[in-house]
């Protein structure tokens, strides 16, 4: 048991090293983007200057569009560390961290069951299999498929961004956690519950309605619809747990006080405009995408190529699924004297297809009918692609059936051909490419090298190694996007602008004021937003330039008519900065 312990802390902190590196990999500039995360980090902002942490606010004005969980968390940060971009993606970086070792503990438990019906050649389960006797096979496959999620590409962007979507999923991943570890102690399980329930109010105090659909989506594993009442004393029926009721009592209390707050401040206006945007949200699309089958094609391009091996993986489940019921039914009528551990064995198997399989199947389905599609709603079932592919991974080492596992090399390889090939031609110029993804192809060449190198090592005794070179092909690519500045820079222009040392003498000594524009489209409002973060003091809102106080500065986007009245100090993404003299 001591040896398994110090394997166990040995495989956490390799995924701490794996991630770490990942998310911090930067060459020292970056920059927020201005949807969302430069929304958020700046109301956050304006709660620590004004000390009002109640109101959203934007130049003053009262924007309950959202719930304020995340802006309270960054705000919490600013007051530790400073006001700057870094602080406010520091909650996703660690709800990231978070997220990869959650993955490893949800799938150490998981697997366990599955590879005890796979082991066994009929496939029933009498008992539990001791945990030296499965050879680690199941902290393999989670943290293959940990690190997996790691170096999915788009989890990696959203981990190093200040909005809500990496932290959401921490937060779902750890109520998951908690109810396995309900299951586990007698003693324990009314303070598991109690964790449950809190961590659902937070998700919805951090993203409304959104923590409601993976709440949905676990439903057929809380139900526990099998009724078999003889494990009620080893298996609990999580709804029928008192601590997860208290949980939820608790849970909103911070949302609670929030909205409380707001409407004795603002009368129904938070009510109308944060359930109003939500409706609007579900009646109709709020952003453009693909249609209903926008996820299918999405999650596979942004998870690619561990998207692939998932969905093997799910197919495996399944296959592994009907067999089972085929030759020995995973719930088989009771019989009145069976044991109680054959009966738990069963159980823990259910457990593993529903979480598995039931639980990502319906939270997709969910995301599919939900009429606003983007891709970082898909970012809830990343882990779930990390888990399912290192159930592929570890199969395909353990059959080394050759006809897959070379197709998979082959494919893989000639990928990686063609885009070693495009980087050559396009260096000779015979391949004219675009300015914009030139800078990509070096990177891209990293993981290009290793997916070529593949075919070396589909051999059965060197499968451990086709699995690790597959991996770190990914993991060197991202890393070097990182380390060579190809994102987290979102808005160098506006940075550096404001950076100016002839702009900053003034701005470090003056408070700069708004001009509302007359109106106001996307881009100007995005520009504003960066404008604003970036902006050291920010002063007050005026309707008309003429309103603005002698010598004082201000950004405005209406032209200048008396021009000897303004003192020009420059202009970036049509925002002019002025004082009026």
């Amino acid at each position: 048991m001591k040896h398994t312990s110090t394997e166990d802390w040995l495989i956490r902190l390799g995924l701490l090293g794996w991630m770490g590196i990942l998310l911090f990999a930067t060459n020292g500039e970056q920059s927020l983007m201005a949807y969302d995360e430069g929304w958020y980090a700046l109301q956050s902002r304006w709660m620590v200057e004004s000390g009002d942490w109640i109101t959203p606010q934007w130049w003053g004005e009262p924007v309950y569009d959202r719930t304020v969980g995340l802006q309270w968390m960054i705000s919490w940060a600013y007051s530790l560390f400073g006001v700057n971009d870094s602080v406010a993606r520091l909650i996703s970086l660690v709800a990231s961290l978070l997220s990869v070792q959650l993955t490893y503990s949800i799938g150490k438990r998981l697997f366990p069951p599955l590879i005890q019906a796979i082991t066994s050649n009929s496939i029933t389960i009498q008992s539990i299999l001791p945990e030296e006797k499965m050879a680690g096979s199941h902290r393999i496959i989670a943290a293959t498929g940990s690190a997996a999620l790691g170096v999915c590409p788009l989890w990696l962007n959203y981990s190093r961004m200040a909005t809500q979507d990496v932290p959401l999923v921490g937060i779902e991943l750890l109520l998951i956690w908690a109810l396995l570890k309900a299951e586990e102690g007698k003693g324990s399980r009314f303070w598991w519950g109690v964790g449950v329930g809190t961590l659902v109010g937070i998700g919805f105090f951090l993203k409304s309605v959104m923590v409601i659909l993976p709440l949905v989506a676990l439903l057929p594993y809380l139900l526990n619809p099998f009724g078999w009442r003889q494990l009620a004393r080893t298996v609990p029926y999580h709804l029928g747990n008192r601590g997860i009721y208290v949980g939820l009592l608790l849970g909103f209390i911070p949302c609670s006080i929030w909205l409380g707050l707001s409407l004795g401040r603002y009368g129904l206006l938070p009510v109308t405009e944060l359930f109003g945007k939500l409706l609007f949200l579900g009646s109709k699309s709020y952003h453009s995408d693909g249609g209903i089958g926008y996820y299918f094609w999405n999650i596979p391009v942004n998870a690619f190529p561990w998207s692939l091996f998932a969905l093997a993986g799910l197919g495996l489940l399944l296959r592994w699924l009907f067999s089972q019921q085929r030759l020995h039914p995973l719930i088989p009528p009771m019989l009145p004297n069976e044991k109680e551990e054959v009966l738990l064995a069963r159980y823990l198997l259910v457990r593993t297809y529903l979480l598995l399989v039931a639980y990502p199947v319906l939270l997709f389905t969910e995301l599919t009918l939900f009429s606003t599609r983007t891709a970082y709603y898909g970012l809830q079932l990343y882990p779930w692609v990390g888990m399912l592919a290192g159930l592929t991974l570890w199969w395909l080492g353990r059959t080394i059936q050759r006809r897959i596992v070379w197709g998979i090399s082959g494919f893989f390889a000639s990928c990686g051909g063609f885009v070693v090939g495009l980087m050559i031609f396009s260096g000779t110029g015979a391949i004219p490419l675009p300015d914009e993804i030139k800078p990509y192809l070096t990177v891209i060449t990293l993981a290009s090298m290793g997916w070529l190198s593949l075919p070396l090592f589909a051999q059965r005794h060197r499968m451990g190694w086709w699995v690790v070179v597959t991996l770190v092909s990914s993991w060197s690519a991202l890393a070097g996007a990182g380390f060579g500045g190809l994102w987290g820079n979102y808005s160098p222009d506006i940075k550096s602008f404001l950076s100016q040392p002839i702009i900053q003498v003034h701005l470090k000594h003056h408070p700069v004021n708004l001009i509302r524009p007359r109106q106001m489209d996307a881009n100007i409002h995005q520009s504003l937003i960066l404008i604003s973060f970036y902006t050291p003091q920010l002063g007050r809102q005026f309707t008309h330039l003429a309103d603005l106080p002698q010598l004082e500065f201000a950004w405005v986007q209406e032209p200048l008519l008396q021009v000897s009245d303004y003192r020009y100090l420059g202009q970036i993404r049509g925002w002019q900065l002025v004082q009026r003299m």
